[in-house]
């Protein structure tokens, strides 16, 4: 890949690469390159932050300009891709996993988009910093009184800085690659609308709500505000959803999420027969760990191909490609496991080896470059 070269005698202090595309569809390696020049006699030490962009496929700089930090010089900061020509900056409070602030640029000309204001309020009534990004935009929430106490509603933000949408008296939450996975807070004070039981969805493309798509989500009082996590139940549009408690009725759920549509499912008698430990999800197939055994089931036809497998395939890529995990290392479905980190910088992706092996992943197309058409298991 196209890289930045520092002059002679300059040093890179800092450096991030996020691979997005253009406008036209022209991917396009975007760089944020702190870089030192030391002092010579008079002259005092300067540092320089550039934002450049390189054409991949000539292997040439395509445009470079000076930047200015929207919010300061943050120790914690990342690239992301987005949808729509664009990416994304955001910067994190080091002493956890929140938000601090999300930026948006257009990957064309590095011009800013958008961005959530330095206080973090955009607009008076603004509680909190940015709830959520990913390739389509970020949410923010604002409280409001409801009877004796007050509920958070969620807004929805594209890239260019218009509300889209919201979800009043928001709950747990996940983030996924183009939307967002919600529940309502339980408040018996709040109106019937603003309390339904069940999994929400606001998908960002088509700037639409739709749900419940499951009746509850193994969330707690937990919300994830990149997709990282998400990454791990999903496979292209498909996301597989499970819920563990037996109060409330285990249930494993396949939803198209750019359908809104429910294309398979086990209710709670199913899945309690089945005595499952983890489910994954990869193509068309659905990956068991049971109490005694594993096994490969076909979720279209519900009929079990395989009873063990030695490769999974873990994401869809672009053209045809898949990301393989090979082996059983690694397999937990649980929230806190380590996620996927395919155009994802942060959270379970910089914590090294130790946390996340990459070692037994690998990714794969078809022969003469068409889709992977497997093995699947």
């Amino acid at each position: 890949m196209p890289n930045p070269t520092p002059k002679s005698g300059d040093t890179i202090i800092e450096q991030a690469c996020v691979v997005t595309e253009d406008s036209s569809g022209k991917p396009l390696a975007i760089y944020l390159t702190k870089t030192r020049t030391p002092s010579h006699g008079l002259e005092p030490e300067v540092i320089r932050t550039e934002l450049s962009s390189y054409d991949i496929v000539r292997a040439e700089l395509r445009d470079s300009r000076e930047f200015e930090w929207p919010v300061g010089d943050s120790v914690n900061w990342s690239l992301h891709p987005a949808s729509g020509g664009a990416f994304s900056l955001i910067t994190a409070n080091p002493a956890g996993f929140s938000l601090d602030h999300v930026a948006f640029f257009d990957a064309s000309t590095l011009s800013l988009k958008s961005q959530t204001r330095p206080d973090d309020k955009p607009y008076d009534g603004v509680d909190t910093g940015p709830q959520g990004v990913n390739y389509g935009g970020y949410s923010l929430t604002t409280s409001r009184q409801v009877g004796v106490g007050y509920v958070k509603d969620m807004h929805f933000y594209d890239s260019d800085g218009a509300e889209v949408g919201e979800f009043r008296n928001v709950g747990p939450y996940m983030v996924t690659q183009f939307g967002i996975l919600m529940e309502h807070r339980p408040r018996t004070d709040a109106i019937p609308e603003e309390r339904r039981p069940g999994v929400f969805y606001f998908d960002f493309r088509n700037k639409t709500l739709v749900g419940p798509i499951a009746p509850y989500s193994d969330f707690g009082d937990s919300s994830f505000n990149t997709w990282s996590q998400a990454s791990r139940y999903t496979y292209g549009d498909l996301i597989l959803l499970r819920g563990t408690s037996t109060s409330e009725g285990q249930y494993v759920s396949i939803v198209d999420l750019g359908s809104g549509q429910v294309v398979f499912d086990l209710d709670r008698t199913k899945v309690a027969g089945l005595r499952l430990k983890e489910a994954f999800l990869g193509d068309r197939y659905l990956y068991l760990t049971k109490s005694d055994q594993r096994s490969v089931v076909d979720y279209q036809t519900k009929e079990e191909v395989a009873t063990d497998w030695a490769l999974r395939p873990v994401f869809k890529l672009a053209e045809g490609w898949a990301l393989l995990r090979v082996g059983h290392e690694s397999e937990n479905h649980s929230l806190m496991a380590s996620g996927i980190c395919i155009n994802v910088y942060w959270t379970t992706c910089t914590r090294g080896q130790s946390v996340h092996p990459i070692a037994n992943e690998y990714i794969a197309a078809g022969v003469g470059g068409g889709a992977n058409t497997g093995p699947w298991y």
